[in-house]
């Protein structure tokens, strides 16, 4: 169980002269999959997160052919068993997350929304280590709701550790989450202009208050720099954390 590993990735991933990101992963082609995957293992990861669905139209990731909720692209489908599969054979922690921030249909598509995790829950159950059931999940829906769909996974779906995303704040309710997956306040882009010791800081207070493992994810946007490996070995030592997000080999 997830819970009781140390689960490390990164989110930004140098490719081609750039940053792109493993949120991207079902968004790109198998030239860019195979280089995530490659670059993750030469960094000594032994996790992924991605994206299972979002609607933005330059990096569209979907099962459904057309609009949300219609027939289901079982092509799609198939590409991302298969990529599951890989990655869980070569002995990796599949953790995908099944919605995205921009879903703002949420209230007018409950029903479209269960059959959609029933599909993946079906398929990838046996594979995922655990399951984001949101990417900044209290942006756009509220504790009620959040807890309504975990729900329903946990009693229809998973028996896997269920998460969410986002920047935690004090006032927010876990409700039945078994873990967190933190973003730091400052844009990740930012990141190398703050400390270690601010990042610590920061992180006891987010364990301390949420009384949750937290898989502390997103806080630079250049796993290649020294303050992001730096960073991400402290904050691993942290009683409270299953895992980091940058990779803690070398500089």
């Amino acid at each position: 169980m997830i819970l009781n590993q140390k689960l490390i990735t990164t989110l930004p991933i140098p490719y081609k002269g750039g940053i792109d990101s493993t949120w991207n992963f079902f968004a790109r082609d198998d030239e860019f999959r195979e280089h995530v995957c490659k670059y993750l293992v030469q960094h000594g990861c032994n996790a992924i997160v991605c994206l299972l669905n979002n609607t933005n139209l330059e990096d569209r990731v979907s099962i459904f052919r057309g609009t949300y909720g219609s027939k289901v692209d079982y092509q799609k489908l198939e590409l991302v068993v298969e990529w599951a599969r890989r990655i869980t054979e070569a002995g990796g922690y599949f953790v995908p997350c099944l919605f995205c921030d921009d879903d703002y249909s949420i209230k007018d598509s409950y029903y479209e929304h269960v059959r959609y995790i029933s599909i993946l829950g079906t398929v990838l159950e046996k594979y995922v280590a655990g399951w984001i059931v949101w990417l900044e999940g209290y942006e756009v829906i509220s504790t009620a709701t959040l807890r309504t769909f975990v729900g329903y996974m946990k009693a229809n779906v998973t028996d896997k550790p269920i998460g969410s995303h986002g920047v935690y704040k004090k006032e927010y309710d876990p409700g039945n989450l078994d873990f967190w997956v933190n973003e730091f306040p400052w844009h990740p882009h930012d990141g190398v202009n703050h400390s270690t010791a601010e990042a610590l800081d920061i992180a006891q207070k987010i364990i301390e208050e949420s009384k949750l493992p937290i898989w502390f994810l997103e806080d630079c946007w250049d796993p290649e720099t020294a303050t992001a490996r730096e960073r991400a070995r402290a904050l691993l030592k942290l009683p409270g954390t299953i895992g980091v997000g940058a990779p803690i080999d070398g500089k």
